[in-house]
């Protein structure tokens, strides 16, 4: 069948070639661009501070995108986590850097207490807090494959309206989620907050198609432009003074994302749809 489908593509002045296996084809870092892009620009502006807020910080080692930039530049910012373990070792492994705020929470809908499900912690398993969720199901799962069961957590719940006024936070540079299938919610709770960061850094992979969709219309219709990696997003946000070039040099890119049916580059539109 590949010789049969070479052939015709050859008819059609078509070369077919393997350009490197799969396995081995290394993943854009654009969360890197984009931050250095954004630093050099806020650098030129006569403003080099940058603020976060972390969603779903695990133990600040973990799988942690924002734990060198953290070390090596001090930047401000809040981190939160639900799972008391986790969070214990998170404030641990930040001892260091006093600049930072920490919460032991959940992001939600509602202020008060929620619950929180993780597989449950024993001798001779490796910590799972990474895998703690609102969604059961998903951890029933993960819980099963290990050999062990669900932990149900009462744990604090913040909107993000009531995690900001909290702080005194008028203004964020990025936003890093790792909320485990509530990434898309939290995009939500901040843009009815009025606080929008520069750059979102989120998970999709986790995400039904629609909700992925209207996920992405929503921040295109924010003014962000949005680029898929693997399971994650990069959103970069457009028309603010630091916004000459917008996003142009990522144009071009095309990256793969296994949470939607298409291959996306950078998105800016759609249809509109609501979280």
């Amino acid at each position: 069948m590949k010789l049969v489908i070479q052939r015709v593509l050859n008819r059609l002045g078509y070369e077919v070639r393997r350009l490197r296996p799969p396995s081995k084809a290394p993943l854009l870092n654009v969360l890197s661009l984009v931050v250095e892009d954004y630093l050099r620009r806020k650098v030129q502006s006569g403003d080099s501070e940058i603020y976060f807020v972390q969603i779903g910080a695990n133990n600040g080692i973990s799988v942690d995108p924002m734990r060198p930039y953290i070390l090596k530049h001090h930047w401000r910012g809040i981190l939160i986590e639900p799972h008391p373990r986790a969070f214990a070792r998170l404030v641990e492994n930040y001892r260091g850097e006093p600049q930072l705020a920490f919460e032991n929470a959940a992001i939600a809908e509602h202020d008060g207490v929620t619950v929180l499900y993780s597989p449950k912690h024993r001798a001779g398993l490796e910590d799972l807090t990474l895998a703690s969720s609102f969604d059961r199901a998903a951890v029933a799962r993960i819980s099963r494959h290990y050999g062990t069961e669900v932990e149900e957590l009462s744990v604090p719940a913040l909107t993000i309206q009531s995690l900001l006024e909290r702080h005194g936070v008028r203004s964020i540079d990025l936003v890093q989620i790792d909320a485990e299938g509530f990434d898309d919610r939290i995009v939500a709770m901040f843009a009815r907050s009025g606080i929008l960061p520069a750059i979102f850094h989120f998970e999709t992979g986790s995400l039904p198609p629609e909700r992925h969709r209207i996920c992405f219309d929503l921040l295109a219709d924010l003014g962000y432009r949005i680029v898929t990696v693997g399971l994650d997003a990069v959103a970069y946000r457009q028309g603010t003074s630091l916004d000459a070039a917008p996003f142009s040099r990522f144009h071009g890119y095309h990256l793969e994302s296994p949470a939607t049916d298409t291959p996306t580059n950078c998105s800016s539109a759609g249809q509109k749809g609501q979280v």
